[in-house]
């Protein structure tokens, strides 16, 4: 597979983007979090970007009661206007049940799903199968890259499974450069 086919880098975006202060309030209490506004429909962008903003969110409300109201309060304030009109859409198409985590995450499945495919789905399970480290990447850096991008088989439309511990292992092995693994097996 190679770099202009792949659903989602081996490099993890670059996050120098310009950050735009969320700020809410829930119940007298202030919250506050930094993200970039995502301006593109492309299914690693959107993934990872929406993904950070709950794990973001998540960070900031300790207070659980508020998490649920908060992620589909701030999530449309971090997008474009294309994608707000998108966002919007598909929760007029699948209105939640409640404001809480679960209902969240299944309209922000609904969401990429407006965009992405079963077939991106097999096409990133395959992409993890079958790595090739790239030679300005550590292998620490590698192998966490990974497991991310596996964690991200999960939001992707599709019932292709997402590597096991033991495939995720084998994966990083078979991704290593020749010269790497006759060293790693001699060793």
């Amino acid at each position: 597979m190679s770099s202009e086919e792949l659903v989602f880098p081996w490099l993890s975006p670059n996050h120098a983007e310009k950050l735009t202060a969320v700020k809410w309030t829930l119940k007298n209490s202030r919250y506050e979090i930094h993200v970039p506004t995502l301006d593109t429909i492309a299914t690693d962008t959107l993934v990872t970007h929406c993904l950070q903003v709950k794990t973001k969110i998540r960070q900031a409300v300790a207070n659980e009661t508020h998490q649920g109201s908060s992620f589909f309060r701030v999530l449309p304030r971090t997008l474009a206007q294309t994608l707000l009109t998108t966002w919007e859409q598909v929760l007029a198409d699948h209105p939640p049940e409640d404001q809480t985590e679960a209902s969240f995450d299944a309209a922000l499945r609904n969401f990429v799903a407006s965009d992405a495919t079963e077939e991106d789905r097999y096409d990133l399970v395959q992409q993890l199968r079958s790595p090739k480290k790239p030679r300005n990447v550590a292998v620490q850096q590698f192998f966490y890259r990974l497991r991310e991008l596996n964690g991200f088989v999960a939001w992707l439309p599709g019932t292709e499974p997402p590597l096991t511990a033991d495939q995720l292992k084998q994966s990083l092995y078979d991704g290593m450069p020749s010269t790497w693994r006759g060293r790693f097996v001699d060793s």
